[in-house]
C-alpha cells in the first residue's frame, strides 16, 4: 500500500466517524436535549471533523505529488497559481487566456481530489461535475408536503445533500432556493429532483437532490463556491 493509498483509507474512516457524530448531534437537537449534552456531541463532531479535513488534506497532497498530468512543480507553487486564477475568476476578471489556464487547472484539481475521495464518476463525467465537498448551505425546499429550510451535508454543480427528518416521496420534484454564503449574492432558485434516500440514526435520512436545468451562470457560481470550500481545506491564501 502506497502513502497515498494509506492516508486516503484513514481519511475515509475518520470521515465515517465524523458524518455518524454529526447525525447523532443532529439528532440531539431535533430531539430538544440539554444545551450541555449538545455542546458534548457537538464538540465532538468538530474534533472529528477536524482530524478528518487534516488526514485528507494529507491525502490530496500525497495524491497531486503523484499525479502525472500537473505541471513540474511543487504542488504548493502549483496551487498558489491555480488560487490567482481562482480569484480572478470569482472577480470575472480573466482574460481568455487564463479563462483557458483555468478550466484546466480546475479540472485536473478535480480529477485529483475526486481521485483521493474514492468518489465515482460516470463514463460521460467531468471531475469537476463529480467533485463534492462538504459545506453547509441554507436551502429552503419546496415539497409536496409543504416548505421546509435545511442545511447541506456537501454540495457539488450537480445537486447537494442533507438530513431529513421525514423522507421525501422518492424521484419527487422540488423547488430549491440555495442561499449563497455570507449574503454576498442573490440566491440560487431553481428545480431539483431526489435522486436517493438513506436512512440514517434516529430516524433521519440522508437525501440527494440533482439540479434540473440550472443555467449555465449558476452552474459556474456553484463551481466557484465548490473550488472556494476546496482550497480553504487544502490550505495557504
Amino acid at each position: 500500500m502506497t502513502l497515498r493509498e494509506m492516508l486516503v483509507a484513514e481519511a475515509e474512516e475518520l470521515r465515517t466517524k465524523w458524518q455518524a457524530a454529526r447525525a447523532e448531534y443532529e439528532a440531539a437537537m431535533e430531539e430538544g436535549r440539554s444545551a450541555l449534552e449538545l455542546a458534548k456531541l457537538d464538540a465532538a463532531q468538530e474534533k472529528l471533523k477536524g482530524a478528518y479535513l487534516t488526514k485528507a488534506k494529507a491525502a490530496v497532497d500525497a495524491n497531486l505529488a503523484e499525479h502525472s498530468k500537473l505541471p513540474p512543480m511543487s504542488f504548493q507553487e502549483w496551487l498558489a497559481e491555480f488560487r490567482v486564477l481562482h480569484n480572478k475568476a470569482r472577480s470575472d476578471t480573466l482574460s481568455d487566456y487564463d479563462a483557458k489556464l483555468y478550466k484546466d487547472g480546475r479540472e485536473e484539481l478535480a480529477a485529483a481530489l475526486v481521485q483521493a475521495q474514492r468518489l465515482t464518476r460516470k463514463p460521460e463525467e467531468s471531475a469537476r461535475e463529480a467533485l463534492r465537498v462538504a459545506r453547509a448551505v441554507q436551502v429552503d425546499l419546496e415539497l409536496n408536503s409543504g416548505k421546509q429550510r435545511v442545511v447541506t451535508l456537501d454540495i457539488c454543480i450537480g445537486g447537494f445533500s442533507t438530513m431529513m427528518g421525514v423522507a421525501p416521496e422518492p424521484n419527487e420534484a422540488v423547488g430549491v432556493t440555495m442561499r449563497m454564503p455570507e449574503g454576498k449574492d442573490h440566491p440560487i432558485v431553481a428545480r431539483a429532483r431526489i435522486v436517493a434516500t438513506k436512512r440514517q440514526a434516529a430516524a433521519n435520512h440522508r437525501v440527494s437532490f440533482a439540479f434540473e436545468g440550472l443555467s449555465e451562470s449558476d452552474t459556474e457560481r456553484l463551481s466557484i463556491l465548490v473550488f472556494d470550500t476546496a482550497l480553504s481545506r487544502l490550505g495557504g491564501k
